[in-house]
């Protein structure tokens, strides 16, 4: 499990996953937010929270896609891209605040 970054937007913490492809590619940069990558940048955020004590943070989860297209790289954020709720779902502690 990795971050790739993570970052503060006022009071919010934000946990950034970079999805990069180069233009032509049989798949965009979001295809490899795939419902597993996703559960597991979650797990990654709950690891991250629990080790710095910040459980009360409010957070979120964006997703930067780069497209290189071998002259420029082309990037496009998305805020908010992905939540908890799938994740939720499939059987997580109860105790854990989201």
């Amino acid at each position: 499990m990795e971050l790739d970054l993570v970052c503060t937007d006022g009071d919010e913490l934000v946990f950034v996953e970079v999805k990069t492809r180069t233009e032509g590619s049989f798949t965009s940069p979001a295809d490899g937010i795939s419902p597993e990558k996703r559960q597991n940048v979650i797990k990654a955020a709950r690891c991250w929270l629990a080790a710095h004590k910040a459980w009360e943070r409010a957070c979120r989860f964006d997703v930067v896609c780069v497209t290189d297209t071998g002259q420029e790289l082309r990037l496009e954020h998305h805020t908010n891209a992905f939540g908890l709720a799938d994740p939720l779902a499939r059987g997580n502690a109860a105790w854990q605040p989201w």
